[in-house]
């Protein structure tokens, strides 16, 4: 069960390890919207997800596309969402919380721009995204989330539906 939940917890989000996670967002966006944030770089070639964590070096220092399918929205301000592609998660936030996404992004295919990073992010960090995600205080107690976790990030200054 551990290994199930940290897999789903390779997260993708601007929040510093020092930082705690606040909404202090724009409004979230008509369900209708197809584009946010950032208007240019959305096109081009997108770099799998699974290249950006395996060749994390290569890409960290460099602004670049990804894509995948979005399996999580932030229930309470649309702040952040979580990303498939093929086995790889991760959560994509919204580069200096400028820009929100609605909850119908939700099993939308989005391209996305920005930059990967890697970061230790606290365990109350953790467990509030969890939260965000609309689980209870219970099913989080359950998952036993009391240390840092070294994460990937994604830092997204623009997502596209395509």
């Amino acid at each position: 069960m551990l290994s199930g939940i940290l897999s789903l917890l390779l997260l993708v989000s601007p929040v510093s390890a020092n930082e705690e996670h606040h909404h202090s967002h724009p409004a979230r966006p008509a369900d209708n919207a197809t584009q946010f944030g950032e208007k240019t770089g959305l096109a081009g070639k997108p770099v799998p997800l699974a290249s950006l964590v395996k060749d994390y070096d290569k890409y960290k220092s460099q602004q670049v596309l990804t894509t995948g399918t979005v399996t999580k929205v932030c229930e309470k301000m649309g702040c952040w969402v979580v990303v498939k592609d093929g086995e790889t998660q991760v959560r994509i936030t919204m580069k200096d919380n400028g820009f929100a996404v609605p909850k119908a992004i939700l099993n939308k295919k989005v391209v996305a721009i920005g930059n990967i990073q890697q970061k230790d992010l606290p365990a109350k960090v953790l467990r509030h995204y969890l939260k965000d995600e609309g689980k209870t205080d219970a099913e989080i107690e359950k998952m036993k989330i009391d240390a840092p976790q070294t994460v990937y990030l994604f830092d997204a200054s623009g997502i596209k539906i395509i």
